[in-house]
């Protein structure tokens, strides 16, 4: 049985999907009605989904809820495009804050079918649960862009602007991950994507200093993007 301990689930489900992770006996707990509401919330989603669309994908059930997940291949797969979904929400310096917005529930549950699966399911391999933690970072992350680009969408000022830029930027840099969240060495241009990062960390960080004194909630925001940006792009760089 895989070990929860060494890894978590970081986005809080909601309403009937509320999911816990419970250290004790390392299971997942929907609640004392979990299949009666695990199972409505399904059809009510997938009431809305496209069927016809559905079909069209390779993968048996992509893009519907409470279809049987079939073994450890179709599991893997399901999570792959899972988060192949994610990063198409990146389009360059941009993310589509509707498309994500509409779909990052259903992305949630299909990520907790995936957990309730290796649950209930012994010798999974531990790059599994690898998987399923970095698909719930990635939506968390992602969920708490959407509301910074939200606050930061109308930039009234040239630190606002920056700051603007800077979650766009680290919105961008999930793309140079491979499944499994780790550096893809193998991605086009990836020793020039790291260079050009770098060199544009840095002129941000000099727009930024050089603006002087500004508000203390300015600072902090940009503060924390500029850090996670230059931690993730020193982790691309240790790959070169």
């Amino acid at each position: 049985m895989v070990c929860f301990s060494h890894w978590t689930i970081v986005f809080l489900f909601t309403t009937a999907a509320a999911g816990i992770i419970n250290y004790d006996n390392k299971r997942i707990s929907l609640g004392t009605r979990e299949s009666t509401d695990h199972q409505s919330m399904i059809n009510r989603i997938n009431s809305s989904v496209s069927r016809s669309s559905a079909r069209k994908r390779s993968i048996p059930g992509y893009g519907q809820l409470g279809v049987p997940i079939t073994g450890p291949e179709d599991l893997t797969a399901r999570l792959t495009n899972i988060i192949l979904e994610l990063k198409s929400f990146v389009h360059g310096d941009q993310f589509d804050t509707l498309g994500f917005d509409k779909l990052k529930f259903t992305l949630k549950i299909r990520v907790t079918e995936c957990l309730l699966w290796v649950n209930e399911n012994d010798g999974v391999d531990k790059a599994i649960p690898a998987q399923i933690s970095y698909a719930a970072n990635l939506i968390r992350f992602m969920e708490n862009s959407v509301e910074l680009l939200k606050f930061y969408s109308s930039p009234n000022s040239q630190a606002h602007k920056l700051i603007n830029l800077l979650i766009r930027f680290n919105l961008r840099l999930v793309l140079p991950f491979d499944s499994i969240g780790n550096p893809d060495r193998k991605r086009d241009g990836y020793t020039d994507m790291v260079v050009e990062s770098l060199a544009k960390i840095s002129d941000i960080n000099e727009q930024f200093r050089s603006l002087g004194e500004v508000s203390l909630g300015f600072s902090v925001a940009f503060n924390n993007q500029i850090a996670r940006a230059q931690n993730t792009v020193l982790t691309l760089a240790d790959r070169l």
